[in-house]
């Protein structure tokens, strides 16, 4: 998978750098999104999510809505030049087949995008 700019640009302001290479991005230990020596599972990220972003910060969005975001984002910032391997490639999907299915879901061709502008991180 790849990091797409904005994302690399907010994990660079970070400082992963300075954690050791063994440690997870985001870890079990303590509290929050922060790295550590112990892997986060599901239950407790789900958990974080919901008193980190939703309680802390007032976003109503789940996790898995912000791939939903994206996708919409390259749709429609790439519309007349949508790469459908390194879209299929980055959801992890088996085929494209599967992602030109995923897209019609997201209805994101059918919005006129010439005036939508989208901020960085």
């Amino acid at each position: 998978m790849q990091i797409v700019p904005p994302l690399k640009k907010l994990l660079a302001s970070t400082n992963l750098q300075n954690y050791p290479g063994n440690y997870y991005i985001f870890s079990g230990d303590g509290t929050g999104f922060m790295p550590g020596k112990t892997k986060l599972n599901r239950q407790r990220a789900t958990a974080r999510w919901l008193d980190t972003v939703k309680n802390g910060l007032g976003i109503t969005k789940d996790m898995y809505a912000l791939k939903h975001t994206g996708n919409i984002d390259y749709l429609l910032n790439n519309k007349d030049n949508i790469d459908l391997k390194w879209q299929q490639m980055q959801n992890r999907h088996s085929s494209s087949a599967i992602t030109e299915r995923y897209n019609r879901k997201l209805g994101a061709y059918f919005i006129n995008c010439s005036n939508l502008h989208f901020r960085d991180f």
